[in-house]
């Protein structure tokens, strides 16, 4: 989970750059490889918000679905949640003690 919450870090970062670059092909390529490891620790929805960016990154998506910024501001809110979940994964909080 640590590998995790690494590789989710850096490629948010590239997800920036390249929002901010409007590199569509960076785009599409962090959230496949997101997509991939979201799968892979049980993320399931963080995954299916990198498919959608993906795919409208590429031009796949129709108008009526979400537009790109809308759909990488919910794939950072979404990745902030797994990776909370994540560090409570990692260091989870002492058993209360009973007396």
């Amino acid at each position: 989970m640590l590998v995790y919450r690494v590789s989710l870090a850096r490629l948010l970062e590239q997800l920036q750059v390249a929002r901010d670059g409007g590199d569509k092909a960076a785009i599409r390529m962090a959230a496949h490889t997101l997509k991939s490891s979201s799968s892979c620790v049980g993320a399931l929805r963080l995954a299916s918000l990198c498919a959608a960016v993906e795919l409208n990154a590429c031009g796949g998506l129709r108008s009526a679905q979400p537009g790109l910024p809308e759909l990488l501001d919910s794939l950072v809110n979404e990745a902030a949640d797994v990776d909370q979940a994540a560090q409570e994964l990692l260091n989870p909080a002492p058993a209360p003690r009973h007396q």
